[in-house]
């Protein structure tokens, strides 16, 4: 069975576009039942939270099911309240507006439903189903009754046209009988609108109407519930089971189901299923389905939010990540609004307040975003998230669709202070891009929750304890402070089992003064997603003897992290945050080896590092071959061309900043700054890091050591004395002094300490000694030999380790 990710540490904390085919065998091929993480509840508590984490509780009393319409992310005693902000002075209704003129000007004119082809994919100019979704939405909130009808009468004809044709049966490459139509792109973005339509007009529809579409609606939900485009666990196994462990007995059942496929399916299943009334589902078949979305899909998709990805941040980035937490929020509420969230019914699993990850999803995303706001060329502001797993623009982040339906699921049970925090979070980490404004889901989440009455809501981040971890995919998001001005250190160490998630065990970002001085290259793709491009090690492993997919050939050539196919997860092995330092230890290794490709010759590869507040952070990276001539090295992406003197880079940023580079070990690296490859199809809109460091041990070792340096400084400043240290005990340790600080690392972490002495400079004023136990007590004698201060470590004494196995001696300010 896979290793699964885990922490072995004491908390010290505050609260592609056609992927290959995943089956079981390519990765895993003793893949067995698994059970919760025995130790999971001590890596839960305390984390830090704006709230406290909601008791599971049942309700007493059971909610009523909506029998009228519409039912679907709001009802008809919200129609007077709606309808009275569809007035121009309301800046979400002028978007709305604007956005169906513009729709009502394409059908009048015969290009919608007449020019969209139909197709399964998102190649058609006209989408038909948005059209019908936009104006049956109108058709409820405009105060004009005559206007109401006329969108209630485009919305059907729109509907109709494409569910009669979908009514003749599957049919592939035909205009919406395409059997992928239902479970490909277009539906991930669009298929939500055939059922949210049929409940905004219902009235409007006929008996043979609704026959016709809760046909269609059968076949949909069959697709979706044998959906295998991108692996066999796009949807739950075994098929037709509900609310059973055997939904989550193995690692790939549970992981996939945090893909954004299988939440997409998840809602759209649901949302058929609670669009046609019992009178016109005589036997109950279409409906009945509501029991599969909730007691399989989101069964097993429960599961993984407390478990897999526990801590409020997706297992496939800030992209389609957000969009897959999107989708099942949208769905949750849905089942709030329509009355069927009973969990005497389907399960805890319904009810969004039960599940502790919801909590924490909103810290999550705001300890994401950047301490600076950025600025668009028409003068809006938003604060930009630091991204990971597939990317496609950085200019048109939108997180609209999940924290709105957060933000309208907690105002509407009476959570005023999560309402409000959701929100903010909509208001202004939402990329006000015009791409943003033609989509209609995001046009009418956008009304229904920014009530014009609501001024402008406080930052709620001031709240947040300064450092953050999400345990579940190993991301750790610290700053100095909350202001514009603060740094800030990001770092990612998870799994690696689904779609769209990259290379990027180990992964470091630096953001300093309102800029980064060197993040990933995001994108999306086999070349931007291998680990050379994550500001990480790469290390050359046997070519493997059988290479049967493009992104095979670049992880290998790229010594990069496997894709699907490693032999484990990165293991987050200790880490603290402490006064002034952030110390974290993690374990790579089994990502590089893959023994399904029979390329195994990695050893091992780790990484420690300290962040100095607010501008140095010590990396020393470990990494181990079998065989001799193996490529290791360490990457960074910089924003501007390195100049290069001896072992120091030295980047300038457009800001004027310095990001300085030094290379304490391996002597003799061979250091290089080249430009990034173009990669015109990968590279995600307005990614910044345009240039990157290179620095390539010899080629002789097969056990190698980095220790790098880098120094965030404002514009004319001048690099920090370094002075490298080396021990010579049986415990080794190597390590630099920055300026009067010495930061130490052990040489080989994972074996016994007996003691260590090491010589540094007379001015050392403070010792940060990492590699110690967590927690334990060590013995320290400091004396001056030969002008400088010599410092013996021992087993026992006075002189206690915090959480992370960090000893400071001294004080670091």
């Amino acid at each position: 069975m896979r290793s699964r990710f885990f922490l072995c540490a004491s908390v010290f904390f505050f609260a592609a576009c056609s992927p290959p085919i995943i089956t079981p065998t390519e990765s895993f091929p003793t893949e067995k039942p698994i059970t919760p993480p025995q130790t999971i509840s001590a890596f839960l508590t305390p984390r830090a939270t704006l709230f406290p984490t909601l008791a599971p509780t049942l309700s007493p009393t059971p909610p009523t099911p909506i029998t009228a319409h519409p039912r679907l992310y709001f009802s008809a005693n919200d129609l007077t309240r709606v309808r009275a902000w569809a007035v121009a002075t309301n800046p979400a209704y002028q978007n709305i507006a604007a956005l169906a003129a513009k729709m009502k000007s394409e059908m009048d004119a015969g290009r919608v439903p007449n020019q969209d082809i139909g197709d399964p994919e998102l190649a058609s100019p006209f989408i038909t189903e948005s059209y019908a979704e936009t104006f049956a939405f109108l058709s409820l909130i405009e105060n004009d009754p005559n206007t109401r009808a006329d969108y209630a009468r485009r919305a059907r004809a729109l509907l109709m046209f494409a569910i009669n044709r979908a009514a003749q049966g599957a049919a592939a490459g035909s205009p919406f009988r395409d059997p992928k139509f239902s479970i490909s792109a277009r539906s991930f973005e669009y298929a939500d609108a055939f059922a949210l339509t049929v409940d905004w007009i219902y009235p409007t529809l006929s008996a043979d109407e609704k026959t016709q579409i809760r046909k269609v609606f059968l076949r949909w939900i069959s697709e979706n519930l044998n959906a295998n485009l991108a692996s066999v666990y796009e949807h739950p196994q075994p098929n037709g089971v509900i609310n059973s462990p055997a939904l989550t007995d193995s690692t790939f059942k549970i992981r996939w189901a945090t893909s954004a496929r299988f939440a997409n399916h998840l809602r759209n299943i649901g949302l058929m299923a609670l669009a046609l009334d019992a009178r016109d589902d005589v036997d109950g078949l279409l409906r009945g389905y509501l029991k599969n979305a909730t007691g399989a899909w989101l069964y097993v998709l429960d599961y993984a939010l407390r478990y897999e990805i526990r801590g409020g941040l997706a297992a496939e980035g800030m992209d389609y990540g957000t969009e897959q937490l999107g989708a099942v929020a949208q769905f949750l509420f849905a089942l709030n609004t329509a009355g069927q969230d009973n969990p005497a019914q389907f399960g805890a699993q319904v009810v969004l307040r039960a599940a502790p990850f919801w909590n924490d999803v909103m810290a999550a995303y705001l300890a994401s975003s950047a301490p600076a706001p950025k600025q668009t060329r028409t003068g809006a502001r938003y604060y930009p998230l630091a991204t990971y797993g597939d990317t496609r623009d950085l200019s048109a982040q939108s997180v609209i669709e999940l924290f709105a339906p957060l933000a309208l699921y907690y105002a509407r049970n009476d959570d005023a202070a999560r309402a409000a925090t959701a929100r903010w979070i909509a208001q202004n980490l939402q990329a006000p891009s015009p791409n943003n404004f033609q989509s209609p889901r995001k046009t009418i989440f956008s009304f229904l929750l920014f009530d014009p009455a609501i001024q402008q809501l406080p930052d709620p981040r001031p709240l947040l304890p300064r450092a953050y971890l999400a345990p579940g995919i190993g991301r750790i998001l610290a700053r100095t402070d909350w202001s514009a001005d603060a740094a800030w250190l990001t770092y990612k160490l998870g799994w690696n089992t689904i779609e769209h998630q990259h290379g990027d065990a180990n992964q470091i970002e630096f953001f300093r003064r309102g800029e980064w001085l060197t993040k990933e290259r995001a994108g999306q793709g086999a070349s931007i997603g291998s680990s050379d491009y994550h500001n990480t090690v790469t290390v050359e492993n046997t070519k493997p003897t059988t290479i049967n997919k493009p992104a095979q050939e670049e992880n290998y050539k790229r010594g990069s992290q496997w894709f699907y196919n490693s032999n484990g997860d990165g293991i987050l092995h200790t880490y603290s945050f402490g006064d002034g330092y952030t110390y974290i230890l993690g374990d790579s290794s089994t990502l590089y080896d893959s023994n399904v490709l029979q390329s195994t010759d990695i050893v091992h590869v780790s990484r420690a590092l300290v962040w100095l507040q607010p501008d140095f952070l010590i990396v020393y990276d470990r990494a181990d071959t079998g065989t001799k001539g193996r490529f290791k090295r360490f990457w960074l992406n910089t924003p501007t061309r390195a100049e290069i003197t001896g072992n120091r880079a030295t980047v300038t940023t457009a800001q004027g900043q310095h990001l300085f580079v030094t290379t304490l070990l391996p002597l003799n690296a061979a250091i290089t700054s080249e430009s990034a490859e173009p990669l015109p199809d990968q590279v995600a809109r307005d990614e910044p890091m345009q240039f990157r460091l290179r620095v390539q041990a010899p080629l002789d070792q097969t056990s190698v050591r980095f220790l790098h340096v880098l120094q965030g400084a404002d514009a004319g400043a001048r690099p920090a004395s370094l002075t490298l240290i080396e021990s010579k005990d049986d415990t080794k340790y190597s390590g630099v002094v920055v300026g009067t600080i010495a930061i130490l690392f052990r040489e080989q972490e994972f074996t016994p300490f007996s003691s260590v002495t090491y010589t540094v400079p007379a001015n050392t004023t403070a010792h940060l000694v990492t590699g110690l136990r967590p927690n334990g007590d060590y013995d320290v004698k400091i004396q001056n030999v030969n002008d400088k201060i010599q410092v013996t470590i021992t087993n026992g004494g006075t002189s206690r380790a915090d959480s992370g196995g960090v000893l400071l001696i001294g004080k670091l300010k």
